[in-house]
């Protein structure tokens, strides 16, 4: 953990303004809970598919858990990848420190806490059905980890965490490296979901 705080901390000293908005994130907590709730309310334990193009079904009734797991997560990858690539004006502010802090603090915690229950999900339901490293859930959970954790997932070059860093920064309402800690604490905990797929 402390190799990859360490990098991630270097990475964050000199980045630009952040390209995600307060708005953006509100909408990814909201995004983040149904995937959770979609993914959490299929108990059933079905074959795994065999077809990729499964993957893009809109409908989850009678389909397997894996499949509705690996649209959920990749329906996720989609928003949360156009929220990094978007081009927005340079010279836009966003909030400074101010009585506001609250709400934003209580915002980045809606995120966390969605990500979690999602996370908890995922880990719970592969301790279940034990799928391989070729199964879609592990791809595209992999996927999520990279655009948390990795600038080359998205055009802008900066990674989920860092745009979250650029945004909370001038706000000055978390204690120092706040934002990255939560940041990496939710990466290493897709790792070890990671790890755990045979």
């Amino acid at each position: 953990m402390n190799l990859l705080f360490s990098t991630l901390l270097v990475f964050c000293l000199s980045l630009a303004n952040a390209l995600i908005t307060f708005e953006d994130i509100d909408s990814l907590a909201v995004m983040t809970t149904s995937c959770f709730k979609t993914i959490s309310r299929h108990d059933s334990i079905q074959a795994p598919f065999r077809n990729s193009q499964h993957v893009i079904a809109r409908e989850d009734h009678g389909q397997s858990l894996e499949i509705v797991a690996a649209n959920a997560l990749s329906n996720l990858n989609s928003n949360l990848t156009a929220m990094l690539d978007a081009t927005m004006d340079p010279t836009e502010k966003h909030v400074k420190r101010s009585d506001v802090c609250f709400a934003i603090v209580k915002q980045h915690r809606a995120l966390l806490t969605s990500t979690a229950w999602l996370l908890n999900t995922l880990d719970e339901k592969q301790q279940m059905n034990r799928w391989t490293r070729e199964s879609h859930v592990c791809q595209y959970l992999s996927d999520t980890q990279a655009l948390w954790a990795s600038r080359r997932m998205n055009k802008q070059k900066l990674s989920f965490i860092e745009q979250q860093i650029n945004l909370y920064r001038p706000t000055d309402c978390f204690a120092k490296n706040e934002v990255l800690r939560r940041g990496i604490e939710v990466v290493e905990y897709m790792n070890d979901i990671l790890d755990s797929f045979l």
